[in-house]
């Protein structure tokens, strides 16, 4: 994983860095022993992702799930 940041440029890998740090704290540091098997933890993964990408209110996205954010920024251009 560690070479595959290094080959990242730029934006790229801020947004990975970004991303990745905001999972380990939100969902894995301090519930390590949580995760009886990988497979328990990479579902708990892939259930963070959708949470991030559809439900996870932020400033930048004016306070609303991104996808309502999405749909409003299209709604209005």
């Amino acid at each position: 994983t560690y070479n595959f940041i290094i080959n990242l440029r730029g934006l790229h890998r801020i947004i990975y860095i970004t991303f990745f740090g905001r999972l380990k704290n939100e969902m894995y540091y301090g519930y390590e022993k949580d995760y009886s098997s990988f497979e328990e933890f990479s579902k708990a993964v892939a259930e963070y992702i959708d949470y991030y990408n559809n439900k996870r209110i932020q400033a930048k996205t004016k306070w609303m799930p991104p996808i309502k954010y999405r749909i409003a920024s299209m709604c209005s251009a």
